[in-house]
């Protein structure tokens, strides 16, 4: 298995949500980490909605606006508009 290079450029992997007790659930979209969860039996009030955020290509959990420069340092979104947080739109 390769391993990441030390400069290697960061980029936003996908979308994330954290749980009140600091679980981390993944998917494309942040409606999938959400369905994801309930599936596996957390109840949307310990789901915190202001933790949405994304992975990173470093495995870090960031939210929408570290994830939003990552993600324009990276050329993966556009730099033409004025919204200053990441959508899991932006990515894909």
């Amino acid at each position: 298995m390769k391993t990441k290079k030390q400069g290697e450029k960061e980029i936003c992997i996908c979308a994330a949500i954290k749980t009140r007790s600091g679980k981390i659930v993944l998917g494309h979209r942040h409606s999938d980490c959400i369905y994801t969860a309930k599936r596996m039996g957390w109840a949307l009030q310990d789901l915190s909605f202001t933790d949405q955020g994304f992975i990173t290509s470093k495995n870090r959990f960031v939210d929408r606006w570290e994830a939003f420069r990552i993600a324009k340092r990276a050329k993966q979104v556009k730099s033409n508009y004025d919204i200053k947080e990441l959508f899991s739109e932006d990515l894909y």
